[in-house]
């Protein structure tokens, strides 16, 4: 698995620097109240813009884990297809990791706005969409409906490890779509609704082929 050491998702940067010459302005001015709140502004987008270390703590090949932090709010079994929704609030970590190990992939972008208090059609419509599939082996996709932030992204799709970094989205909807063929391979979930969730260290189920 790759790692970084970077304190901060590169996709923060600009808002960092933006809100620290700010702050320093402020404080040179002798703008106190200006200062205060920009400092809080300023720790505030570091820790939503983190970008934590995560060590794999799973041993079972088979594991299929979280691919970003959040709350799972809902589950449901369609067409022989296992689809799991997780909502990655503004707070979590941004960072999306490969959910196992991935030999080849693809993945795709949609831009668009980043609407919220619309209809469902209109959204589906109108806003940015990101979607990841694994072709090969263990094969399941992953669409991407991030809100408000436009810094989303995916960058990596092949060769992956289980945990290693293949996008960011600050915000969002996640909707994981695994395909069970039921003379070959089975899913056994792990995950209810409701349940929290960080990328890498919770495992949502396990991939067993028949």
């Amino acid at each position: 698995m790759t790692t970084t050491t970077q304190f901060i998702a590169k996709q923060g940067w600009l808002g960092a620097i933006v809100l620290f010459v700010a702050f320093v302005l402020s404080v040179w001015l002798d703008w106190s109240v200006c200062a205060f709140v920009l400092f809080v502004g300023l720790v505030l987008w570091l820790v939503m813009f983190r970008n934590p270390e995560r060590i794999p703590h799973i041993d079972e090949n088979n594991a299929f884990v979280s691919p970003v932090d959040g709350i799972v709010r809902d589950m449901s079994y369609n067409n022989d297809e296992m689809h799991i929704l997780i909502e990655t609030g503004f707070i979590d970590v941004g960072l999306i990791r490969a959910p196992c190990d991935i030999v080849e992939g693809q993945y795709s972008e949609k831009k668009g706005l980043s609407l919220v208090c619309c209809a469902k059609d209109k959204c589906k419509e109108l806003n940015a969409t990101m979607r990841f599939e694994s072709l090969k082996e263990r094969t399941f996709y992953m669409e991407f409906y991030p809100i408000f932030f436009s810094s989303h992204h995916l960058f990596a799709q092949n060769n992956l490890s289980v945990g290693d970094r293949i996008g960011f989205m600050k915000a969002g909807m996640t909707r994981i779509v695994i395909p069970q063929k039921k003379a070959s391979v089975e899913f056994e979930s792990k995950v209810s609704i409701g349940d929290k969730v960080c990328a890498l260290q919770s495992v949502i189920g396990y991939i067993y082929e028949v």
